[in-house]
């Protein structure tokens, strides 16, 4: 059995229920009423604005075709299995919510956008599963929306941006496959102790603060612009070029910083106050090195 929603409004007045052998087509139109409504069929979206209180799909959601899919007013959207999406950017409103559950995955295969509309007064990306990027070459972006993680992102191809919205999280893991790039653009974002940054792909700071309190050690080019990169747990950045061209790259004393090439054009580089020993070569034609950092160039300095 499928309900289809193109048009008009359709309004729970109370607790919903969709058969794992049922289907929800939202192609237009609006979803709406106080809910929850449990899907434990499938919610195929296509366009339209979801803004029941509580939605729970507990099977297959797909979010495809161009049209804009809006989660709007105090709206959660929980996913507890698996998401597909492959075309539409997702809007979130007011305190919208899109969370992916433990047991969820959300396999994202387009270049997509995640956006603020309105005021940012709490919309929110929650990843607690498994979050799959894999653009070919796009760039998924999440723009002034948070992105909390305490699951895993896995960036297989392309890129994932992730900038403004304010303070997230991450006690997870972000794995970064060869040729793709993690992109850290603005709001402050905090990897704490226990996450992880790993694989052999790329890591940008252009914007915005990144604190570094976990695991990094990320083996393809590495690249800081603009904002400042406090690193402040075990990172290991052997072997690699690292580009310091503007904002603030700040190494604490106590990780391993032995790279391929550094080339300093810009910004500042520094240790917190500490020493900071770079093992590999480094080319140096404008900086600002911070406070009363020492800065050793062991590998040689052009």
């Amino acid at each position: 059995q499928t309900l289809a929603i193109n048009s008009p409004t359709f309004t729970l007045n109370s607790a919903g229920v969709v058969n794992a052998n049922s289907v929800v087509a939202l192609g237009g139109g609006t979803l709406t009423g106080q809910g929850p409504l449990a899907v434990n069929g499938t919610l195929n979206w296509t366009s339209g604005t979801i803004s029941a209180t509580n939605i729970s799909v507990n099977n297959l959601l797909t979010m495809s075709g161009s049209g804009a899919k809006s989660l709007e007013g105090t709206c959660t959207l929980n996913n507890t299995a698996t998401a597909n999406w492959s075309g539409g950017n997702l809007l979130l409103y007011n305190s919208a919510v899109f969370s992916n559950a433990p047991s969820g995955t959300v396999n994202v295969t387009f270049n997509g956008d995640i956006l603020e509309q309105g005021s940012l007064v709490g919309q929110l990306f929650a990843n607690a599963g498994q979050f799959i990027v894999n653009p070919g070459s796009g760039n998924t972006v999440l723009a002034n929306v948070p992105f909390n993680n305490s699951g895993s992102v896995s960036i297989q191809s392309g890129a994932l941006t992730l900038q403004g919205g304010g303070t997230a999280t991450s006690s997870g893991s972000f794995t970064v496959a060869s040729g793709s790039t993690l992109n850290l653009n603005g709001g402050t974002y905090n990897l704490l102790a226990g996450s992880g940054v790993n694989g052999l792909g790329n890591f940008s700071v252009g914007g915005g603060t990144v604190n570094e309190n976990g695991t990094f050690n990320v083996g393809g080019t590495l690249t800081f612009s603009g904002g400042t990169a406090n690193f402040l747990g075990s990172y290991t950045i052997s072997g690699n070029t690292v580009n310091i061209s503007g904002g603030t790259a700040n190494f604490m004393p106590g990780g391993t910083i032995a790279p391929g090439v550094l080339n300093v054009t810009g910004g500042i580089l520094g240790a917190s106050n500490g020493v900071l020993n770079v093992s590999g070569p480094m080319t140096w034609s404008s900086s600002t090195i911070q406070g009363n950092s020492t800065i050793n160039a062991l590998g040689g300095l052009t």
